[in-house]
């Protein structure tokens, strides 16, 4: 990394630091909802009949196969 490359790596982190804080603080923006994201209970449960089931089976989305 060039000397003069630094300092602007470090400008353009804090200007994007203050951007996040005032969207949040005077914006719309929030940050506090947060999904916990992961398959539901059906998608699981087929993931693994499907991981389970015949391991030679081609399993591509198209179909072919």
């Amino acid at each position: 990394m060039r000397q003069d490359e630094v300092p602007r790596v470090f400008a353009d982190h804090l200007f994007e630091a203050m951007r996040l804080h005032m969207a949040v603080t005077y914006g719309a923006l929030n940050l506090k909802t947060r999904t916990n994201g992961g398959l539901s209970a059906w998608q699981m449960q087929r993931a693994k009949e499907l991981l389970l089931d015949d391991l030679a089976v081609n399993r591509s989305v198209s179909g072919a196969g």
